[in-house]
C-alpha cells in the first residue's frame, strides 16, 4: 500500500504501516501486562488490607446503592478509583469480583507506557522513548497495580497529565490547555495529591510569561531599584500564599511552622528510597541531564520538558517532605518513597536524554550526584 497523500503534498503513512510503528509498544504493553497479571493470580489476600478494604466498602457501596459508603454511613466524594472499580462487583461472586478487580487494575497501571512514551518521544528518537517507556512500567512501584488502592489508576492519569501539560507548554493553544486542566482534574479526583499538578501546570504558564518576547521587553526597561521591588513583591506574594495555604491546610500550617527541620530529612530519605528502587543511575542522569548544555540547540518540546520536569520535581518532592515531617508528628516516622513514583517517566525519559543528546552541565551532575550520595547515607 502506497502512503496516502494529505494537504501539502506531504505523504500520510497509512494504516498498516501507523500499526506496525506501534507494534513494538504494544509488545511491551501486553508483555508486561501479562507477567503483572499473573502475578496478580498469584496473590490471593489483600497485602495493604485497611486501604484495601476501604476501597472495596466504597466501591461496592457505589455498585449496590450508585453512592459511596463505608460501613453503611455515606462518605462523600470518593475516589474515581472506587467508581472505576464498582461494576466488577456486580459479578456476584466475591471471588471473581476480586480477580476482575486485580485485572482491571493491572491493566491500567500497565497502561501508563502509552502516555509515558508520548511524554518520551517529544525529546527523544523511538527506540530510545520505546526504552524510557519500558522502564516506566518496569520499576518496584508497579507492584501496586494487583493491588487494590489508588496508585494503580493514578499512576498512568498522572503521567498522561504530565504529557498533557508539556504539549500545552511546548505550543500553546486553548484546546491543548483545556485537555491538560481537564486531565489534570480527572487525576486530583483519582488522588487527592495529585493536585500539585495544578502548580506545575500554573509554574509551566508563568515560566513561559517570564521568558516571552513582552517580558523580555519589559525587564530590559527596569532599573535596580525596579528589580529590588519585584523580588521584595514576589517574596510577600510567597508567605502570602504560605499563610494562605496555613489557612486551608492544618498539615502545612502544623509542619510549616514547628517542624520545618523535618521537611528535608524526610524528602531526602524518600529520594534515597526512590533511588534504591529504579536504581542510582536514572536518578542521578535524570537530574542533571535537565539543565542541557549551553551550546546545545534549544526547540520547543526540549524546553517545555524540561519546563515540567523541573516543575514536577520540585512539586512532589515538597510534597514528600510536608507529608513525611507531618505524619512524623502525629503517627509515625515513615518514608514516603510513595508519593515520588509519579516522576519515574520524567527520569527515565531524562536518562534516556542523556544517552541520545549528552549528559547536562558539570554543576548539575555534582549537585544530583551530592544529593543521591547524601540521601542513601541516611
Amino acid at each position: 500500500m502506497s502512503p496516502t497523500p494529505q494537504r501539502g503534498g506531504q505523504p500520510r503513512p497509512d494504516v498498516l504501516a501507523r500499526f506496525l510503528a506501534a507494534v513494538p509498544l504494544l509488545v511491551v504493553y501486553f508483555g508486561l501486562a501479562a507477567l503483572y497479571a499473573w502475578q496478580a493470580s498469584r496473590r490471593p489476600v489483600p497485602t495493604i488490607f485497611t486501604d484495601e478494604l476501604e476501597l472495596t466498602q466504597l466501591a461496592r457501596a457505589i455498585a449496590e446503592t450508585g453512592e459511596p459508603a463505608r460501613r453503611g454511613e455515606p462518605y462523600g466524594l470518593a475516589t474515581l478509583v472506587a467508581y472505576v472499580l464498582a461494576p466488577v462487583w456486580w459479578l456476584g461472586s466475591a471471588t471473581a469480583s476480586w480477580a476482575a478487580a486485580k485485572l482491571l487494575l493491572v491493566l491500567a497501571m500497565t497502561a501508563t507506557v502509552f502516555p509515558a512514551y508520548g511524554l518520551a518521544r517529544m525529546v527523544l528518537p523511538r527506540w530510545h522513548a520505546l526504552a524510557a517507556a519500558g522502564a516506566s512500567v518496569a520499576v518496584p512501584a508497579l507492584a501496586y497495580s494487583p493491588i487494590l488502592v489508588e496508585e494503580p489508576l493514578a499512576y498512568p492519569v498522572s503521567t498522561c497529565a504530565l504529557w498533557l501539560i508539556a504539549r500545552a507548554l511546548e505550543q500553546l493553544t486553548w484546546g491543548r490547555l483545556a485537555a491538560a486542566v481537564a486531565v489534570v482534574l480527572v487525576a486530583t479526583l483519582t488522588r487527592t495529591q495529585l493536585a500539585i499538578l495544578l502548580a506545575v501546570l500554573v509554574l509551566g504558564l508563568l515560566w513561559l510569561a517570564w521568558q516571552s518576547e513582552l517580558a523580555h521587553l519589559w525587564r530590559s526597561r527596569w532599573s535596580t531599584w525596579d528589580w529590588v521591588g519585584a523580588i521584595t513583591l514576589t517574596v510577600g506574594i510567597v508567605f502570602a500564599l504560605a499563610a494562605a495555604m496555613g489557612h486551608a491546610s492544618t498539615a502545612w500550617r502544623n509542619t510549616m511552622l514547628l517542624y520545618k527541620d523535618r521537611i528535608v530529612e524526610h524528602m531526602t530519605w524518600a529520594v534515597g528510597a526512590l533511588a534504591i528502587g529504579v536504581g542510582v543511575l536514572p536518578v542521578l542522569a535524570g537530574v542533571s541531564a535537565l539543565a542541557r548544555p549551553r551550546g546545545e540547540e534549544r526547540d520547543g518540546a526540549t524546553r517545555a520538558f524540561v519546563i515540567v520536569s523541573v516543575g514536577a520535581l520540585a512539586c512532589f518532592l515538597a510534597y514528600a517532605g510536608i507529608k513525611g515531617a507531618y505524619n512524623s508528628t502525629v503517627f509515625s516516622t515513615l518514608i514516603v518513597e510513595r508519593n515520588l513514583i509519579y516522576l519515574c517517566p520524567i527520569l527515565f525519559t531524562s536518562t534516556a536524554l542523556a544517552f541520545a543528546r549528552g549528559v547536562g552541565r558539570a554543576w548539575a551532575i555534582a549537585g544530583a550526584g551530592a544529593h543521591v550520595t547524601m540521601a542513601k547515607r541516611r
